[in-house]
């Protein structure tokens, strides 16, 4: 369950047409392969996730998705479109989330998301970008569990190059509020994310409310086959 939950917070007529209507600031060139490496806050390797842009379509970008554990175990591996309406990239969480509860056996599941997170194509520093949510319920028989994951607060707070495994990257840097709520309490995280054209997020780190960090992830690997 915990390794689900990690995977939704660390959780695109012809090809022409479909970029043109994408964001930039998402990775859109057919084969790219980006990897990135999750770490704990004790700075340990978590989570090895990898994507690859498979095609352009009328309905979006399609993505196929690999995820290996700390010690490089394959947990699991599937594929989602994103979607591209007025230059802007949207991600809905059930369909990455949908493909990998339904490997598990036994388990029960309804993935609902309100509102997609969006990703436009003109950033500018100061600049609010619209919420999105997504509501989890799942029962694997012997323990029940629902939450909702509510982004807030998205602001693009300024620009700047990082360095990272895979290369130096100029990005904008934006911030947001992650609440999580369920039976268990609620619980906000403040998070970051940068991310570079024809990439998407470079980097990302969570903290709790206290400052202490939670997670962070980055780009280690972007390849073009």
């Amino acid at each position: 369950m915990k390794t689900l939950i990690i995977i939704l917070i660390f959780c695109i007529t012809t090809p022409l047409l479909a970029q043109n209507n994408c964001s930039k600031y998402y990775a859109s060139t057919p084969g790219r392969k980006l990897i990135h490496k999750t770490y704990d806050k004790r700075d340990r390797h978590s989570l090895t996730t990898e994507y690859k842009i498979e095609n352009i379509t009328p309905s979006g970008i399609n993505v196929t998705f690999n995820l290996w554990d700390k010690r490089d175990k394959h947990i699991t591996g599937g594929e989602l479109t994103l979607g591209c309406e007025n230059r802007t990239t949207y991600l809905a969480s059930e369909s990455i989330m949908t493909d990998i509860l339904s490997q598990y056996e036994g388990i029960e599941y309804t993935v609902t998301t309100t509102d997609r997170l969006a990703i436009p194509n003109n950033l500018q520093i100061g600049q609010t970008l619209p919420d999105a949510s997504t509501s989890i319920s799942v029962d694997a028989q012997i323990m029940a569990i629902s939450f909702d994951i509510n982004l807030s607060d998205r602001k693009v707070v300024r620009r700047e190059q990082i360095e990272t495994p895979a290369g130096t990257f100029d990005c904008y840097v934006i911030t947001y509020t992650n609440q999580m709520a369920g039976g268990l309490g609620t619980r906000n995280y403040q998070s970051t994310d940068w991310i570079a054209e024809g990439i998407g997020m470079v980097k990302q780190e969570t903290f709790k409310e206290n400052g202490r960090l939670v997670s962070r992830s980055e780009l280690t690997e972007v390849s073009d086959i």
